[in-house]
């Protein structure tokens, strides 16, 4: 059974190794005390990194943060945006149509 330290976890991960202890501590990932250290199995990373629990743990985090609220507004924004664009395009085009006559 292979164990990794929480710096090894961090660094597959790609995260600061205080994000690890902190889902550790939350019980987001499992690990087990080993002396004065924390180890955490190589079989618990590779569950907790599944695309499942990478889907699980994204909308865990979104709900708890208010993250989903704002990226559906930012996505409301930039729709409208868009739709003020193309009235903006639809106008120059009849402009430039306008001044060449």
């Amino acid at each position: 059974m292979e164990f990794l330290t929480v710096r090894e976890t961090a660094d597959y991960c790609r995260v600061h190794p205080a994000t690890i202890r902190r889902w550790i501590d939350d019980g987001t990932l499992h690990a087990v005390h080993v002396g004065k250290g924390i180890r955490i199995k190589k079989h618990d990373l590779d569950a907790f990194t599944s695309p499942e629990k990478t889907r699980e743990l994204v909308t865990k985090t979104m709900d708890q943060t208010g993250l989903h609220d704002a990226l559906n507004e930012l996505s409301a924004r930039v729709r409208e945006h868009s739709a003020q664009c193309g009235r903006l395009e639809a106008t120059i085009a009849e402009l430039t149509k306008a001044a060449a006559r």
